[in-house]
């Protein structure tokens, strides 16, 4: 159900966003099986190395989730 709702949700984005482009949405929903092959290490190299340093990801959603708890 949420796969769906995503999908829905891009599609809406894209035909709004890029009109002149109708098989835009398409060539994306093929390229998810490329994104899945990156692995979970790299994207946290990409996107959080810089930010949260040398700490893994999954300890800091833990220790997100902790302190939510605690609230």
């Amino acid at each position: 159900m949420l796969q769906d709702q995503a999908q829905c949700i891009l599609g809406d984005y894209v035909r709004h966003k890029y009109p002149r482009q109708p098989t835009r949405f398409g060539r994306l929903l093929l390229l998810i099986p490329c994104l899945r092959a990156v692995s979970p290490q790299a994207v946290e190299k990409l996107f959080f190395k810089d930010t949260i340093g040398d700490i893994p990801i999954e300890r800091l959603i833990g220790d997100m989730y902790h302190m939510e708890r605690l609230e």
